[in-house]
């Protein structure tokens, strides 16, 4: 599989989205579907299967995934 500048820019382009939207589910009090707005999401299904395909778990479960991340990585430090 050969990945052009174009399809380099898109994977990037939606990462970045991605990271935005972890960013508001997790740090603010904004529900999927304002979320899926403010950053430009087809609609909240579409932000569903982002958040799926990056983490593997739904919104709603994203902080506790995003917790027991946290727990993983400090107890591997230690």
């Amino acid at each position: 599989l050969r990945l052009t500048t174009y399809d380099l820019f898109l994977w990037y382009a939606r990462v970045i989205r991605f990271r935005n939207a972890i960013k508001l589910l997790y740090n603010s009090k904004l529900n999927a579907a304002a979320t899926a707005y403010e950053l430009g999401y087809a609609d909240q299904c579409h932000l569903i299967r982002e958040v799926k395909y990056f983490t593997g778990v739904t919104p709603k479960k994203l902080p506790d995934y995003m917790q027991n991340l946290q727990d993983t990585v400090l107890l591997s430090v230690m």
